[in-house]
């Protein structure tokens, strides 16, 4: 299995460069449409993402808070830039607490309502309690039945986070053979149980070569992305380059 052909990245800067080095195009890119008071990126930045037709994804900027019912018309830009550009989907943080508040109700219904192309919507844990297996997947499912009344049409996953798995003191293992998610593939600059987010490249304290391969192996994923802006220090460590 070559790994590397498994794995995107998260920086747009990088395409050109990583077709130099390795003579072949990434598997997808992930990437920031917009910064967070609402600007697109150029449209020259978008073409020369566009010319290499690959898979992509949009990051949704930090201040799309579901917590906070306004962010709707932050999300509103990202995701008409998603529609029309064929973006396969974005991915937007949830909240810490375990569970579907009032306010998150509000602004989840206010995205169904609103979405209408068939465009991914991933939902990604971040470091605390719901990077536990059985509560994120609860927590996909209350998401999935809500979206299921108001708009069944709209596709949405879940997005797990190596990183923050294993940063709020979860282990790797309890994921493996989950299907269907989109991963950021991220080791960690800081120790298990942390509870800091702070990605770093392969080898640091998450993962061996061993196992990553585990990982990978393990889960059926719409796609692997390294969250790192130096993608070539994880790939020297797996001897992919």
């Amino acid at each position: 299995m070559q790994i590397a052909k498994e794995i995107g990245f998260n920086y747009r800067d990088n395409i050109d460069e990583y077709i130099s080095i390795y003579n072949r195009k990434p598997k997808c890119v992930q990437f920031f449409s917009h910064d967070a008071k609402g600007n697109e990126i150029p449209e020259e930045e978008w073409k020369k993402i566009e010319k290499h037709n690959i898979t992509t994804y949009i990051h949704c900027t930090f201040n799309i808070v579901l917590e906070n019912p306004w962010c709707i018309k932050y999300f509103r830009l990202q995701y008409d830039f998603a529609v029309k550009n064929n973006i396969r989907g974005l991915v937007i943080h949830l909240p810490s607490k375990v569970g579907i508040t009032p306010r998150m109700r509000k602004t989840l219904i206010a995205i169904f309502e609103m979405a209408k192309a068939k465009v991914n919507l991933y939902f990604e844990h971040v470091v605390g309690d719901l990077a536990d297996r059985k509560l994120f997947e609860k927590t996909i499912r209350s998401i999935q039945i809500l979206k299921n009344k108001i708009n069944p049409e709209i596709p949405v996953y879940g997005c797990i986070d190596t990183c923050h798995i294993y940063s709020s003191g979860v282990d790797l293992k309890s994921y493996h053979g989950i299907e269907n998610v989109l991963v950021h593939l991220n080791d960690s600059v800081n120790p298990f149980n942390s509870k800091r987010d702070h990605h770093g490249s392969y080898g640091e304290n998450v993962f061996t070569k061993k196992s990553l391969l585990e990982f990978i192996s393990s889960i059926k994923a719409h796609d692997f992305i390294l969250e790192m802006k130096d993608f070539k220090e994880s790939f020297k460590f797996l001897e992919l380059s």
